[in-house]
């Protein structure tokens, strides 16, 4: 046996919301200062050879200074570096008195269409039919 089924369903949603606040107040600070100060820093350092020994030439002459590194001089005079305090305050209540109120409309259209083909042995039918007008 063949089947053949055409559904079709239509709405149309009409959906309402609403929504009721209570004041929530809102309050945000900030400060900050920063402050750096320094007096004299002064660093040295003396000249650092860099020598080669060489193993065949005689015990005074077998160390060779090939390269040197520096000398070097550091110095930091009075250095002041400063950031002046600051605030920020904000504050306040959103939704005075009853409170903030909102509403939203929604509207929508739906369809659908469903088409069901099959085919079904007779005697499963015949069995189904039977069992629904036995009970």
């Amino acid at each position: 046996m063949k089947l053949n089924s055409h559904i079709a369903v239509a709405a149309n949603p009409d959906l309402m919301f609403h929504t009721h606040v209570k004041p929530l107040s809102v309050e945000v600070s900030g400060e900050a200062s920063l402050e750096i100060a320094t007096g004299t820093i002064h660093a040295a350092l003396a000249e650092i050879p860099a020598s080669f020994a060489i193993p065949f030439m005689p015990p005074h002459r077998r160390r060779v200074m090939v390269a040197s590194i520096g000398p070097f001089d550091v110095r930091i005079h009075p250095a002041q570096a400063s950031i002046r305090a600051f605030g920020v305050r904000i504050g306040g209540v959103l939704g005075t008195g009853d409170g903030a109120t909102a509403n939203t409309h929604v509207q929508g259209k739906c369809r659908l269409e469903i088409d069901l083909t099959g085919e079904m042995p007779g005697r499963i039918l015949k069995a189904a039919v039977e069992g629904v007008f036995e009970e």
